[in-house]
């Protein structure tokens, strides 16, 4: 009993963790880059969407910024939710891949710093950890409503 109520312990702290701050940057054939950024603050949320050919740099930053949409816990908590237990971004540190066969297709670069300070990193080249997809959907979704 006392090894399930440990589990039991382990698996509600592994739910409790949260988006502090999480960068994802797409490089389309090398030529254009979209950048989305997660603040958060305390029970303000910030999501960013930069674009911008190439990288540019922190200094150029805002000039490249298309849209930026603050929020408060509602928002925070549908971020969270799908991000940690949906998603499973925790699942992707260390994710590396790539697909020789595609030709100019898509990159990605992914950083996540979570509550209890865990750093995820993954990246890829046409080829990317699961969920992926609804990942760039959902911060999509709230750029562009």
């Amino acid at each position: 009993m006392a090894i399930l109520d440990g589990l039991k312990g382990v698996i509600a702290g592994a739910q409790e963790k949260e988006i502090k701050k999480l960068t994802l940057n797409e490089n389309h054939c090398s030529t254009m880059e979209d950048e989305y950024e997660v603040v958060v603050s305390g029970d303000d949320i910030t999501v960013s969407r930069y674009i911008g050919s190439w990288r540019f740099t922190d200094e150029d930053r805002e000039k490249y910024l298309d849209k930026r949409v603050s929020g408060k816990k509602e928002l925070k908590d549908k971020i969270n939710t799908a991000l940690i237990r949906k998603i499973k971004i925790p699942d992707w540190s260390g994710f590396t891949g790539s697909d020789p066969n595609v030709l100019d297709g898509t990159s990605f670069r992914f950083e996540a710093v979570l509550s209890d300070d865990t750093k995820i990193f993954a990246n890829g080249t046409n080829a990317y950890p699961k969920g992926y997809p609804e990942l760039v959907e959902l911060l999509r979704g709230i750029v562009d409503p």
